[in-house]
């Protein structure tokens, strides 16, 4: 998803600069001597090391909440979710399950596009699912689980969502052009 956004790969995926200011001197200046303190007052042994924290900004930059582009990335993907759980609640469509593969870089665009700031139990590979509950007469709910975990999606009123809040709070990701989004 990322390769295939020439936007994304020139304005993220190869920008140095911020990168680098976002991490680098933030790390240097203020983490190694916090880390330094707390090896030497709580005698940790091998002493905590902030070159971690590199790697941690560059992924939150390059593929997570760290810059706007990214929460625009997974319009395709919630597109097509949408668009086949109303072919099913329309009787257009008898498919029950539409299965993805993905991995870390993917599973956080999926959540950076439904607004997560915070990846609590995101690992490399995670299970990422979405629930769909009908009942005649009753409204449409869905929620969203991730590693078997339940997650409320920001914007819903808790666990389960009604299916119209849910469209209407990604409604500027549904139906999106992505090769305009992503036109350099």
């Amino acid at each position: 998803m990322f390769s295939a956004c020439l936007r994304w790969n020139q304005t993220v995926a190869n920008n140095f600069t911020l990168d680098i200011e976002q991490s680098y001197s933030y790390g240097n200046k203020t983490l190694a001597p916090i880390a330094e303190r707390m090896s030497k007052k709580y005698n940790i042994s091998p002493p905590l090391d902030p070159t971690r924290y590199y790697w941690d900004m560059k992924y939150y930059f390059q593929y997570s909440y760290g810059n706007p582009l990214n929460e625009q990335l997974g319009c395709a993907y919630i597109t097509q979710f949408v668009n086949s759980v109303e072919d099913y609640l329309n009787g257009k469509s008898r498919m029950v399950a539409d299965l993805k593969f993905g991995h870390a870089f993917t599973e956080m665009i999926v959540l950076s596009t439904l607004k997560y700031t915070l990846q609590k139990n995101l690992y490399w590979t995670s299970t990422i699912y979405f629930e769909i509950y009908t009942s005649p007469g009753k409204d449409t709910l869905m929620r969203l689980v991730v590693n078997f975990e339940p997650y409320i999606i920001p914007g819903c009123d808790g666990e389960y969502c009604k299916w119209s809040k849910f469209k209407d709070i990604l409604s500027g990701k549904i139906n999106c052009d992505f090769d305009k989004l992503c036109a350099a």
